[in-house]
């Protein structure tokens, strides 16, 4: 009797698990939060596989972002490349962050007229990282001529 009351006491120690804690801390710090596990996604890519999601998305990002008529009203302006950082938000909805140029005095009107552009864009289905949406900031550049 004895003997099962001390193997009782001394067995239930090797059940001790890791604290949820120490789980969830182990993970997050194995997660890369510089990449994402899928590409936000035009309808028109919804067929395409993983190889051909980057060109797809590439391709229709392009075709949805018709800069000529908000850019053609300054052909005042030299010629210059613009640095759109766009964030394409967990809504799917797009968003102007900023605008990198040489010639910041003669852009605050275009960087007016493009912000609510962009927000006027139909959204799309978002990023994401480990199954759930998050946003992600892109580098566009655009050339004026």
């Amino acid at each position: 009797m004895k003997f099962c009351l001390l193997l009782l006491c001394f067995s239930c120690q090797q059940f001790k698990s890791e604290p949820v804690e120490a789980i969830v801390a182990k993970e997050t710090q194995q997660i890369n939060w510089q990449s994402i596990d899928q590409l936000p996604k035009f309808s028109a890519c919804d067929q395409s596989v993983d190889e051909s999601q980057i060109e797809c998305f590439q391709k229709a990002m392009y075709q949805s972002i018709n800069l000529d008529s908000v850019i053609s009203t300054y052909s005042h302006l030299e010629t210059d490349t613009l640095q759109l950082q766009i964030i394409i938000l967990k809504s799917g909805h797009f968003q102007l962050e900023s605008i990198e140029t040489k010639n910041t005095g003669q852009v605050q009107k275009l960087s007016n007229q493009l912000k609510s552009y962009f927000s006027e864009l139909s959204p799309i289905q978002p990023a994401y990282k480990r199954g759930i949406p998050v946003d992600l900031r892109l580098s566009i550049p655009v050339i004026i001529k």
